[in-house]
């Protein structure tokens, strides 16, 4: 008999394959394929969130389970992709640092202060992942803006409206 409770740690856990399986091609630079399983480690983040409120299981370690396959595939996918794409530039990976440290700020404080709030605070990192990555073709110059402004962004203490449950709703 299936246990439908670890539903949701099992979809968490296959987003974070994908995730890597995601870098592995990324570095490889032999295929584009990782863009799709990053757009379906996207998908995955609101599937795994919205079976966990359906099913009433939300836990502990699937909060923490979720933050960690949220940093590898909307902090380092994104960021490692910028730095290929722009040749390894020393001023990109410094900001990307930025990034990458504000995104592991946010998800930790949404785990310790603010998991159970129906609003987040500061902009979620796979919003700010998918604005990364479709500013990749900016003059280099407000790219390295644009990813400064993501960083803060993710770390200012402003609500920004959650469509948690929205998906779940009947």
């Amino acid at each position: 008999m299936i246990n439908f409770k670890v539903l949701p740690n099992i979809l968490t856990s296959f987003r974070m394959a994908l995730s890597l399986i995601s870098i592995f091609m990324l570095v490889s630079r032999t295929t584009n394929l990782w863009v799709w399983f990053f757009v379906v480690a996207l998908v995955l983040d609101v599937l795994d969130g919205a079976v966990a409120r359906k099913l009433n299981v939300a836990s502990e370690l699937g909060t923490q389970l979720d933050s960690f396959a949220d940093y590898i595939a909307f902090g380092i996918i994104p960021s490692l992709f910028i730095f290929i794409k722009c040749h390894y530039d020393s001023t990109i990976a410094i900001m990307l640092m930025f990034f990458l440290l504000a995104g592991a700020f946010r998800l930790s404080l949404y785990n310790t202060k603010y998991a159970n709030q129906s609003c987040f605070h500061g902009v979620p990192i796979p919003f700010a992942a998918f604005v990364l990555v479709i500013s990749m073709n900016l003059n280099l110059y407000f790219l390295i803006l644009v990813i400064l402004i993501l960083a803060i962004s993710m770390i200012m203490p402003v609500k920004v409206p959650s469509l948690k449950g929205m998906l779940d709703s009947e």
